[in-house]
């Protein structure tokens, strides 16, 4: 049985209860005030997630089911149970790099499985960047803050109390997180309520959360424990240590030792002293201190016993909402502190326009100044390039000189495409990008250098790419790099005109980086050339440009550094010629 709480009645002209609009409540029960239908009773707040109908004494009203699982990452579903393996196009694209940095300081689990689940879905994708656009506000983003802040200490008091050998030390742990969890839920939905959101997945919460802190679950909630921790407070106790011997009794001096020591010391006092005290943060408890505890509560039964009725009867407290709520903040909150780390460094990032049918008219494919993120990450050198595919295109062809930037190029297009996909700003100051429903590589790898095969790097090459030609489809995008590089010219030139016209058949978008010219010239292709400076064609620009193939230049460039073309060559065959005559070996001109 799943609860709802109702956000809107319409009158129905037949007088009957109205339709009304629910949203999930998690496993709370509905406040009065929310029922505002005429005619429910207790057993009409309960509805099972598939109803369409519910009898309201007699009368039947429709409910339209609203957000049936409140969630900023994966509305309407719930969230994936196991943690998903790393896609392979990671290794090759450096995305695991990125995954890694994201994880390091954070709820790993959330943040690896929310970066490893690509959408193909607009309307998602979208959703997870109104959320994006939210946070661009730093009131928000602190609050939000300050919100996943209690909500991993409320994790890490939790854990204690589970981890502790002491029964009223685990209680104390509890209590302690429990008032966290209500100062945090109280501050951050007063803060969405005056803050300016947008975002369904944010406005979503804020209703829930608006609901939420006025049930009368939380409310019991926050004053049983308010009103346990002031009766706690209160209790006083001595210890009178003697050799080895701890005596715990509930007597309590009425001075002040501190004001007794300072007053007779006074007089001897030159200046005031510099504080000393550490506060120490303790997440466990010694064994000395936990007798003492337990001869506390011998002393005070009555108390502790409500207390140990009060965790037990919370021992569910976190909302299933608000604790998804907390985790999914994580994903958000990591991305923002990577992308406020390389605006730092001048990297751009924006919200990327997902093409879909209602898109307006334009490219396909539209980047500008897009860069590699996860070499920014590295703090290598970035150098930002553009690229657009019209809507009657489907393959990128990259060719020019080796070392020239070709490969970092091709990444940053499955880097955007992949990062768009998961609905977070890219690295680029705009972009428009079509959804990938998947995301294909093709690169050398040490595992391929290290199989050995009958036929070579050769059938390696064309092993992996029939693999990828059978699972490709008309939205998946396809990167290749330096593929059939231990072939001819010509072969591979056959080759590489047979798999694009299997690709183009398909529909699937390719980027390839290449040495084979005639694949820029193809129909429905964009060539782009990494460019030499002008005055020295043998030093690398890194820039990437939309124009004809020109390798020549570049390979006579080098033979001339090298002094390797032909006219240099005949030249130093000539003077050897004319230069004296070494001495005959010994025995040369001898018959055999």
């Amino acid at each position: 049985m799943v609860l709802f709480y109702a956000t809107q009645v319409t009158p129905r002209t037949d007088g009957g209860a109205g339709i009304v609009g629910f949203r999930r409540w998690g496993s709370l029960a509905v406040p009065p005030q929310w029922l505002m239908a005429p005619g429910w009773t207790e057993s009409d707040r309960s509805v099972p997630v598939e109803t369409t109908e519910v009898e309201l004494q007699g009368s039947s009203a429709k409910l339209r089911l609203v957000g049936a699982e409140v969630s900023i990452l994966f509305p309407g579903r719930p969230a994936p149970e196991a943690l998903p393996s790393v896609p392979d196009c990671f290794a090759d694209l450096n995305l695991n790099q990125v995954d890694n940095w994201l994880a390091k300081k954070r709820d790993a689990g959330t943040i690896h499985t929310a970066f490893r689940t690509p959408l193909d879905d607009a309307e998602l994708i979208n959703f997870r960047l109104d959320v994006f656009d939210d946070l661009d506000n730093d009131d928000v983003a602190g609050s939000l803050a300050a919100f996943s802040a209690a909500a991993r200490d409320v994790r890490r008091l939790v854990t204690a109390a589970s981890q502790s050998n002491n029964r009223h030390v685990a209680e104390g742990f509890l209590m302690r997180a429990i008032d966290s969890y209500v100062a945090g839920v109280r501050t951050v939905a007063d803060d969405l309520g005056r803050l300016p959101i947008r975002s369904a997945g944010l406005i979503g919460i804020r209703d829930f959360l608006g609901g939420y802190q006025v049930s009368e679950k939380f409310q019991r909630l926050a004053d049983d424990n308010a009103d346990l921790s002031r009766r706690l407070q209160a209790v006083h106790y001595a210890l009178r240590v003697k050799g080895d011997k701890v005596t715990v009794t509930p007597e309590r001096y009425s001075g002040d030792y501190g004001a007794e020591v300072l007053a007779t010391f006074e007089r001897f006092r030159q200046a005031d002293a510099e504080d000393h005290l550490v506060q120490l943060r303790r997440s466990s408890a010694g064994y000395i201190e936990s007798v003492i505890l337990d001869f506390v509560a011998r002393h005070n039964e009555e108390l502790f016993a409500e207390v140990a009725a009060h965790v037990r009867r919370q021992s569910r407290f976190l909302d299933p909402v608000v604790g998804r709520f907390g985790h999914e903040l994580e994903f958000y909150l990591s991305y923002l502190a990577l992308m406020e780390q390389l605006r730092g460094s001048g990297i751009p990032f924006s919200r990327p326009t997902i093409v879909t049918e209602d898109t307006d008219a334009g490219p396909l494919l539209h980047v500008v100044q897009g860069v590699d993120l996860a070499l920014a990450l590295k703090g290598g050198q970035v150098v930002a390039n553009d690229v657009t595919m019209a809507d009657d295109q489907q393959f990128v062809v990259v060719t020019g000189p080796n070392q020239g930037g070709k490969t970092t190029f091709a990444r940053m297009i499955g880097e955007v495409y992949y990062l768009a996909g998961l609905g977070c700003p890219v690295p680029a100051e705009s972009a428009r990008v079509t959804p990938a429903s998947q995301i294909f590589t093709h690169f050398e790898r040490q595992e391929d250098r290290d199989r050995e095969t009958s036929g070579g790097k050769l059938e390696d090459d064309l092993i992996r790419i029939h693999d990828i030609l059978q699972q490709a489809d008309d939205r998946s995008l396809v990167v290749i790099n330096e593929m059939f590089a231990s072939t001819t010219l010509s072969d591979a030139t056959y080759l590489g005109e047979s798999i694009l016209e299997q690709f183009e058949r398909l529909g699937s978008t390719v980027i390839w980086v290449t040495f084979v010219e005639d694949l820029a010239r193809r129909p429905k292709t964009v060539s782009m050339v990494s460019q030499t400076r002008r005055d020295d064609p043998t030093v690398r620009t890194f820039k990437v440009l939309a124009q004809p193939p020109a390798g020549r230049i570049y390979a006579e460039a080098i033979a001339a550094r090298h002094g390797l073309r032909r006219q240099d060559i005949v030249r130093r065959v000539a003077d050897h010629a004319d230069g004296p005559t070494r001495p005959a070996a010994e025995g040369a001109g001898e018959e055999d």
